[in-house]
């Protein structure tokens, strides 16, 4: 199926290796809780975790988030992740475009734009959002956000005696 939805990328004749994290992370909460609401055996056997108890299943590579995860998608063809898209653009990794309701849509800002202008945005207590599985049919149905609120002036010294201007 990733083959048919994705015909520009080209993909190794090779097993699938799923690389997974074996820390807590908020993109893998946001990546389970989208499986989740998607998928209702992943549900059942995985469910939404920052730290999931990942079943045993043929291919599976623990490793850990960042440099680790990307070393091992980079040297093992075959090999698939969840990584937040800026990282995987960094990286040089491909990314691809999933199905959702019939149509094909592919990681990018506007998809994921598409995914904020949902009414039901989970805002969480760390500035984030969790946008999953989104009923814009533009929408990646994982999308999430960080945001900050920042003052534009502040009063404040810094200990070195420099303003924060």
């Amino acid at each position: 199926m990733i083959v048919a939805l994705n015909p520009t990328k080209t993909m190794p004749d090779l097993a699938i290796r799923v690389v997974v994290h074996e820390k807590k992370s908020g993109t893998t909460g946001l990546f389970t809780a989208a499986l989740a609401s998607m998928h209702p055996y992943f549900a059942a056997t995985v469910g939404k975790s920052e730290q999931p108890s990942w079943p045993s299943f043929p291919g599976k590579v623990v490793t850990t988030q960042g440099t680790g995860q990307v070393a091992e998608l980079k040297a093992h063809p075959g090999s698939i992740s969840w990584m937040v898209m800026s990282e995987a653009i960094t990286f040089g990794l491909d990314r691809i475009s999933i199905e959702k309701n019939g149509i094909v849509v592919a990681p990018s800002a506007a998809s994921v734009e598409y995914a904020q202008y949902e009414l039901d945005i989970n805002r969480n207590a760390r500035f984030s959002a969790e946008i999953t599985n989104p009923s814009n049919p533009n929408a990646y149905p994982i999308s999430g956000f960080t945001y900050l609120i920042l003052r534009k002036n502040t009063t404040r010294t810094r200990s070195d005696g420099l303003t924060c201007e």
